[in-house]
Formats: C-alpha cells, sequence, structure tokens
C-alpha cells in the first residue's frame, strides 16, 4: 500500500491539480472572449442635412454632420471619422461566390424594383445618378463618396451576402481599450433587420462574429446562428429615405459598435477593415439595407519606411539639410 507521502500519488495529485487548473483556465478564457453585446450603442441625435433642401427631404443627397450614442457621451463628427478605401462583395459563398465584386467593379444594379440580386446597389430616387447607370454600380460610388442614403439593398430570398471593407495602403484602427467609445457606425434603412460582423485583424485573421441587431422597437430578436435572443440596437437616425427599390419613404436606423463588444480584440491588434454579411432565409437578418455611409474611428496609415521615409523626411528643408549633413 502507497503512503500519502509517496512520490508516486504525490505525482497523481500535481497531476491533478494541473489538468484542474488548466481547466479552470480554459473556460474563464472562453468567457473572456465571448462577444460582449452591452458594447453596442443606440445612435441618438444623429445630425445630417441635404443641401438645398429642408432636413426632411427623403430624395435626394445626404451628408453627415454627428451624431452620439445612448449611454455615452461620446460623439463622432467629420473630424474624427474615416471611411473605406478597399473592399469585395460577394453574393451565396464565400468560397465558391455566385458573383464576386471588387472595389471598382461593375456590380449589376436594377435600380428599379426587380431584386435580383442578393445586396442590390440603390440610391435616393432624386440622388446624383452613379456614374455607370443604367445597370451598374460601383463599390467606391457606394461606400466612398460620403452620401449618408446609397445603400445596399438586401433581399431575403436571393442567397447570402457578404461584403468586405478595408481602409486600404495598410491603414488600421486600434481598440482604445474603452467600451463607451464605438469605433464602428451602422446604418440600416427600415430599422428593421440585422447583420453579422466581424473585423479583419493585420494578417487576414478574423474576429468573434456580431450579431448586431438594428432593429428600432419591435421585431424578432431570436438570432439561429447564435441561438441567442440578441437586444434590439438600432437608434433613430433622425431622417427617412426613398429610393429607386422602394415605393415610400422608409426611416433609418444606425448602432455604434465598440471593438471591445468582439471579445477576442486586444489594444495591440490592428485592425485593417471588417466583413459584413446576411444569411437569406433567416428571419433574425430579414435582407437588411445596409447604408453605404459607415463610420470609423480615423484610420492610422501605414508608417513610412526605407526610401519612402527618406523621401518624407527630405520634404523640408531643415530634414534636408539633416539629411545631408548623415550622407
Amino acid at each position: 500500500m502507497l503512503r500519502d507521502g509517496h512520490p508516486a500519488r504525490r505525482l497523481r495529485h500535481a497531476r491533478f491539480a494541473v489538468l484542474c487548473t488548466v481547466l479552470v483556465c480554459t473556460v474563464v478564457s472562453a468567457r473572456a472572449q465571448s462577444p460582449n453585446y452591452s458594447y453596442l450603442y443606440r445612435v441618438s441625435n444623429f445630425v445630417t442635412y441635404v443641401p438645398g433642401y429642408g432636413g426632411t427631404d427623403t430624395t435626394h443627397d445626404r451628408y453627415f454632420t454627428s451624431t452620439g450614442f445612448e449611454g455615452t457621451t461620446y460623439t463622432m463628427d467629420t473630424s474624427n471619422i474615416s471611411q473605406f478605401a478597399d473592399g469585395r462583395l460577394r453574393w451565396g459563398s464565400l468560397t465558391s461566390p455566385l458573383g464576386d465584386f471588387g472595389w471598382n467593379d461593375l456590380v449589376p444594379a436594377d435600380l428599379g424594383g426587380s431584386n435580383n440580386s442578393a445586396w442590390d446597389p440603390d440610391r435616393p430616387d432624386a440622388g446624383t445618378p452613379y456614374a455607370d447607370e443604367p445597370g451598374y454600380a460601383r463599390m467606391r460610388d457606394i461606400f466612398d463618396l460620403g452620401i449618408v442614403n446609397r445603400i445596399l439593398d438586401g433581399e431575403n430570398n436571393v442567397s447570402n451576402a457578404y461584403v468586405d471593407l478595408y481602409f486600404g495602403s495598410g491603414a488600421w484602427v486600434q481598440s482604445d481599450g474603452v467600451a463607451t467609445t464605438p469605433e464602428l457606425v451602422l446604418l440600416e434603412r427600415g430599422g428593421n433587420s440585422a447583420v453579422y460582423v466581424r473585423a479583419i485583424k493585420e494578417g487576414g485573421s478574423y474576429s468573434n462574429a456580431l450579431s448586431v441587431n438594428m432593429r428600432t422597437g419591435t421585431g424578432t430578436t431570436y438570432d439561429p446562428r447564435t441561438g441567442l435572443n440578441i437586444a434590439r440596437v438600432g437608434g433613430s437616425a433622425g431622417f427617412s429615405v426613398n429610393t429607386l427599390e422602394i415605393n415610400s419613404a422608409q426611416s433609418v436606423s444606425g448602432t455604434g459598435i465598440d471593438l471591445m463588444a468582439f471579445g477576442d480584440i486586444t489594444t495591440s491588434d490592428r485592425i485593417v477593415g471588417y466583413q459584413i454579411w446576411f444569411e437569406y432565409n433567416n428571419a433574425f437578418c430579414d435582407g437588411p439595407d445596409l447604408h453605404g455611409f459607415i463610420l470609423s474611428k480615423v484610420a492610422t496609415p501605414e508608417a513610412p519606411s526605407g526610401v519612402g521615409l527618406l523621401v518624407l523626411l527630405t520634404a523640408g528643408g531643415g530634414w534636408t539639410w539633416f539629411a545631408r549633413r548623415r550622407a
């Protein structure tokens, strides 16, 4: 019989203690990395304007001024936001898409109610036409011109649809470690749908996925992807829009997302973009009409290096003298 002090018994105890420690750490880590839906915020006091027309206009180009968020004093305005400079739109699946379009590619746009694609480019009735109408629009003209009410009109009965958006040229954002300063804002025409979102980290890996329920008051909260009831976090954007795909104006909702909501993003992670998507025949998503005007925290440009750095340093007289003296 082995006594308690026998080496073999002590070894078994040590192994058991290590196993328990690993299990506890694993559970704590999993909990720490789960999405935190309390870090999603309804927009409030969302201010926009329509040049030459009143603020209630629903059919002309609209531009952004500022927004606040419920539950926080943080605000976004034209001085502290970035937009996106590159992207990709896919219908169907990620690996074998039915349609696959880059930033400058021609995306089919029926602009009249045919609803022949999962995410169809759309615009206000009397808004500035897309440069490639009739029949087409380009991602850059939806997401990069600062027009708040150009959108992708979603259809629930066609296919899944995905849009990847990048700051471009190596630019990135980081979490500030404060959960009440949203880094991303999405707008949805109708305030009656939802999307899934995940951050794209430098190197191409993804964060956890968030289920963002952009409904403003009523409608489903059950998300079949997660099996959870997801609170409605759509806040009124204070305006409505009537686009070519619909017959009357619909109100617009907005949601702010803090990077800490993803649960697995640290303050050292560099976020180079986001993937936003929806699933068809999914009542939670229900064909979201995503506005191309997506607000982001100001992106940090990639630091110059090598010859580029030398050119930057020699751009001014004092720096030129320094560079020559070093030479």
